[in-house]
């Protein structure tokens, strides 16, 4: 009976070993998954940035063209006004 007490506790604690192991490979795996989901936040947010700057370039050379076209309608006004 002793023998195959010992035996029962040993397979319990290899059991108990395996168990500890899968948890923390799936500890490893998650907080892998963390991380690249993490470099992937970081990525996706700096590539928002580039395009917000990129538009806000955009909506400045075209607020400077608007302001170009009403001063050429103005200077135009004018001329027409003094003939």
């Amino acid at each position: 009976m002793l023998v195959r007490e010992l035996v029962m506790r040993v397979v319990y604690l290899c059991e108990v070993h395996i168990l500890k192991c899968v948890v923390s490979l799936y500890s490893a795996q998650y907080l892998a998954m963390l991380a690249r989901d993490d470099k992937h936040v970081s990525q996706e947010n700096e590539n928002l940035r580039s395009q917000i700057a990129l538009k806000t370039k955009e909506l400045e050379h075209a607020e400077n063209e608007r302001v170009k076209l009403e001063l050429a309608m103005k200077n135009k006004e004018i001329n027409y006004l003094q003939k």
